[in-house]
């Protein structure tokens, strides 16, 4: 289990991955992320593919597609790919792979990754590098805990100085991945997380087909949201019956209004009394 308080928006919020239990906090939400006990009804279901880290390396290789070992092999005899392995990154080591990461996901169309979401959990993270000619190609992003290492965020990188090299660093990512695997288990992990599948959304559609390589083994969880005060049971309800765009010209109109009220109509300009854009849009 592992757990990540913090304060957002005047909201005490705890952010709980991986339990099979409920926990007591102090917190105005508690958010749940892959729950797989078995005492809470939610129909926002996680799907990912893990594989048993107690399994000897020989039978955890055997299900590696046989592509995929040739290729790894390729990684090592013919291009020299090189692993690194960052554990409990410092903060400047943290920030260079979300540089990294966030740079790629614009030109890809992926989410960026908010600098502050694991920001508290660095002594939880592992970062992991392939290396091709003295550069960064490929870099995996992890979080874990006593038992479960979970990949969060990877990144390729198809070119260096304008040259294509995606034939190399697909090969470095399944060579990447693979070194992954072996160092959980060299550090007693008992279940790597491939990171979530996600076979309807047709961006990521590609990402689960290749993680399908590694194995084909599904574990199926949940995620929820606990208000747990007041302040909590609000946001629970905002979100849950009115959309975010909804809301947020809610408010502007309540904000128009109180500026016709109190702030005697600035939003006119007083010269020759038309309306100003950001009144006409409201």
């Amino acid at each position: 289990m592992l757990i990540n308080t913090y304060k957002k928006y005047l909201l005490k919020i705890t952010k709980v991955y991986f339990s099979d239990e409920i926990l007591e906090t102090n917190s105005d939400l508690d958010i749940y992320k892959q729950y797989v006990g078995d005492d809470v009804l939610s129909n926002n279901y996680f799907h990912t593919l893990i594989i048993d880290l107690n399994q000897s390396v020989e039978k955890i290789r055997k299900n590696i597609r046989n592509n995929y070992i040739h290729r790894i092999n390729q990684a090592v005899k013919k291009h020299h790919i090189k692993i690194k392995f960052i554990n409990k990154p410092s903060i400047s080591k943290y920030d260079n792979f979300i540089k990294i990461y966030n740079k790629d996901a614009i030109k890809k169309g992926y989410a960026n990754i908010n600098r502050n979401d694991y920001l508290k959990l660095r002594n939880n993270i592992l970062i992991s590098y392939a290396i091709y000619d003295s550069r960064i190609i490929c870099g995996h992003l992890y979080i874990y805990d006593e038992i479960r290492i979970r990949q969060s965020n990877s990144f390729i990188l198809n070119s260096l100085n304008s040259e294509s090299i995606r034939n190399i660093s697909s090969k470095a990512n399944k060579y990447l991945h693979y070194s992954d695997i072996l160092y959980a288990k060299e550090h007693n992990f008992k279940v790597f997380d491939l990171g979530g599948v996600f076979n309807l959304d047709p961006i990521t559609k590609g990402v689960t087909i290749f993680k399908l390589g590694f194995s084909n083994k599904v574990e199926k969880s949940c995620g929820f949201i606990f208000g747990k005060t007041l302040k909590g049971k609000l946001i629970i309800f905002l979100l849950r019956y009115f959309k975010m765009d909804t809301l947020k010209r809610f408010l502007f109109i309540i904000y128009l209004y109180l500026n016709e009220l109190i702030l005697s109509n600035k939003f006119y300009f007083s010269k020759d009394n038309k309306i100003s854009k950001v009144y006409y849009y409201g």
